[in-house]
C-alpha cells in the first residue's frame, strides 16, 4: 500500500468543510503526537519574552468560546466582505498577542502540516498560561474545527463590558449552561495579566452619574487607582487586576474580599449575594478554586457551534480565500503584459535609488521624476501602504530621536505616538510589526485619513500632509475614495511601463512593495 494513501484523510479535511468531530484527549496522539508539547514549548519562550503574554493568551479561550463555541473565529481576520471579531467592543485595544498563536501554528505546521486546529491550539495554549503562571495542570479535550467564518455582531452582542454587574454574569453563564460556580471559578482568570484605565474610570469617577466612585472600592486602593487613572489621562495606561498578576493564585479572590477589585465585573462578584459566598470560599481555599477553576476551563471548552469547519493553515485567514484584488477591496484594472526577466541584478543599484522609510516629500518627488512619474502619481501610488505592515526598525529615530535632538516627530498626533511608544519601546525588538493604516487589511482611503490626522507610521507616509506640494493630494483622497482608487490604478499602469531600455533604475515597484517588509 502506498505511503501517500494515509496522507489523504488529512489533505481532505483540510481543503473541505466537514462537521466538528468528538472531543476527547490525546486527540493527535497518531496524527501529531508532540502537538502538545510543543504548544507548550513554545509558550514558554513567549512567556519569556513578554510575560505578559500568558494571561493575553488565557483570554482567547474566554473571547473565543462564548462567541459561537470554541472554533477560532475570534483570530480571523476581518475582509472586504466580513467583520471579524477582533474589533469588536470587548476585543479591539484590549486582546493581544495574536502573534503567539501565529508562531505556535507556525512550529505545529512545520512539524505535522494542516493537522492541529487553530481552535484547538487556543484551548492548549490558555492551559498552559495558568499552568506556567503557577497554577494547575489538566488534560484538555481536543478536537476542534476552525471556523469559515466570523462575526463583530455576534461578538458585541455577546461579550459582557468590564462595567457589567453580577447579575449580568450569571445570566450570561446561564446561557451556555455554566453555573454560578463556574462564573465565580472562571473569573479567577483575573488572578493574572492587566486591564487598562478605559475599563475603570467611570467606575472610579462617576459610577451612578453622580460624580462619585463606587463605593465598594478600599479607600486606600481608590487613592492608588486615581493616581494610575487620573480623569483625563491616558486611558490606555494599564493597571494590575490584582496583587499577585504574574502568579496564578487566590490572591484575586482576597483582593476582592478587600474591596480591591480592579474591575466592577470582579469586585461585584463579592458585593452580590449569589457569588459572594463563592468568592470567599476561594479567597480561603487555592486548592477549592483551581479544582472548580479547571472544571469551569473544560466546560467552556466544550462549547461548540455544530457549524462546518476546517484546519486552517494559517490562523489569520480562512483556506483557499478569494483572489488578493477582491479579498482586499481595491480597484481591478486590465494589466499590459509582455515584459522580460533580466539577466543580472545588482545591489548597488539598488542602494543607489531605493530612499529609505525616513525620506521626506521632496526626496521622493525627485525621485519619482526620475521616472517620469508625477507629484500626484507619488501620493495616489503611496496608497499602496492602504494595507500592509511596517517594522519598529523603520519608525524608531522617527519616534525617539526624529531630528537628532531627542525628541519624536512633532507632526504625530499625541495618542497615537504614545501607541506607537508601546509598540516599539526605546531599545526593543525592532522586528516587531505595527500596521500602515487603521484598516491594513482593506484597501481603501483610510491610509490618507490617517495622514489627515496625523497618524501616518512612516515619516515618508506623514510627510505626505505636511509638504506644501503634496497636501492636497492627501486631503483630496482622503475625501474622495473613489479619484484615489482612479489615480491609483493610472500610477500603476504608468509604473508597469517602466523598462530597462529607458535607464537602468527601475526599482519603484521594489520600494513600494518593499522598502518595508510586508507580511
Amino acid at each position: 500500500m502506498s505511503h501517500n494513501l494515509f496522507l489523504l484523510p488529512l489533505v481532505f479535511l483540510a481543503l473541505f468543510p466537514v462537521v466538528e468531530p468528538r472531543l476527547r484527549q490525546q486527540y493527535y496522539s497518531e496524527t501529531c503526537p508532540n502537538a502538545e508539547t510543543i504548544v507548550t514549548f513554545m509558550m514558554q519562550k513567549a512567556m519569556i519574552k513578554d510575560p505578559r503574554s500568558g494571561a493575553s493568551v488565557m483570554r482567547f479561550q474566554f473571547h473565543d468560546c462564548f462567541v459561537n463555541g470554541c472554533d477560532a473565529s475570534l483570530l480571523l481576520d476581518d475582509t472586504p466582505t466580513m467583520l471579524g471579531e477582533k474589533l469588536s467592543l470587548s476585543n479591539i485595544d484590549s486582546l493581544r498577542s495574536y502573534d503567539v498563536v501565529d508562531w505556535i501554528k507556525g512550529a505545529l505546521e512545520r512539524t505535522c502540516p494542516m493537522t492541529v486546529s487553530c481552535a484547538d491550539i487556543i484551548i492548549m495554549a490558555s492551559r498552559d498560561a495558568v499552568t506556567l503562571s503557577g497554577g494547575p495542570h489538566w488534560g484538555v479535550k481536543l478536537g476542534r474545527l476552525d471556523s469559515l467564518s466570523a462575526s463583530q455582531k455576534d461578538s458585541d452582542d455577546i461579550m459582557p463590558s468590564p462595567r457589567a454587574n453580577a447579575s449580568m454574569l450569571i445570566d450570561l453563564f446561564a446561557r451556555f449552561s455554566l453555573s454560578v460556580q463556574d462564573l465565580v471559578a472562571l473569573s479567577g482568570s483575573h488572578s493574572i495579566g492587566n486591564a487598562r484605565c478605559f475599563s475603570i474610570v467611570h467606575r472610579i469617577y462617576n459610577q451612578s452619574d453622580d460624580g462619585k466612585p463606587d463605593p465598594s472600592i478600599e479607600l486606600g486602593f481608590l487613592k492608588k487607582l486615581q493616581e494610575l487613572c487620573p480623569l483625563g489621562g491616558d486611558e490606555n495606561v494599564i493597571g494590575d487586576l490584582d496583587f499577585t498578576p504574574k502568579t496564578f493564585d487566590n490572591e484575586y479572590f482576597k483582593d476582592l474580599v478587600n474591596g480591591k477589585g480592579f474591575l466592577n465585573s470582579d469586585e461585584t462578584l463579592f458585593t452580590n449575594p449569589q457569588t459572594r459566598e463563592y468568592v470567599q470560599r476561594y479567597s480561603e481555599d487555592q486548592s477549592a478554586f483551581f479544582k472548580d477553576f479547571v472544571q469551569g476551563m473544560i466546560k467552556l471548552g466544550d462549547l461548540q457551534s455544530g457549524r462546518p469547519g476546517e484546519i486552517r493553515k494559517n490562523c489569520r485567514v480562512v483556506n483557499n480565500p478569494p483572489p488578493v484584488n477582491l479579498m482586499s477591496g481595491g480597484p481591478d484594472w486590465e494589466v499590459k503584459l509582455g515584459r522580460n526577466d533580466s539577466l543580472t541584478a545588482s545591489q548597488k543599484d539598488s542602494h543607489d535609488i531605493m530612499p529609505s522609510p525616513s525620506a521626506n516629500a521632496s526626496t521622493l518627488i525627485d525621485l519619482f521624476a526620475k521616472f517620469d512619474l508625477s507629484i500626484k502619481d507619488l501620493v495616489a501610488l503611496s496608497g499602496s501602504h492602504s494595507i500592509g505592515n511596517g517594522r519598529c526598525f523603520s519608525i524608531v529615530h522617527r519616534l525617539y530621536n526624529q531630528t537628532d535632538d531627542g525628541r519624536p516627530n512633532p507632526s504625530i498626533e499625541p495618542r497615537y505616538r504614545q501607541k506607537l511608544d508601546k509598540l516599539c519601546p526605546l531599545g526593543g525588538d525592532e522586528e516587531v510589526i505595527g500596521d500602515l493604516d487603521f484598516t491594513p487589511r482593506v484597501f481603501d482611503n483610510q491610509y490618507f485619513k490617517d495622514l489627515v490626522n496625523e497618524r501616518g507610521f512612516l515619516n515618508s507616509d506623514e510627510t505626505l500632509y505636511t509638504f506644501w506640494q503634496t497636501r492636497g493630494y492627501v486631503q483630496r483622497y482622503s475625501e474622495n475614495q473613489s479619484t484615489f482608487f482612479k489615480d491609483f490604478v493610472k500610477g500603476m499602469i504608468k509604473m508597469g511601463d517602466l523598462q530597462s531600455g529607458q535607464g537602468k533604475f527601475i526599482g519603484i515597484v521594489e520600494w513600494l512593495m518593499m522598502r518595508h517588509r510586508w507580511k
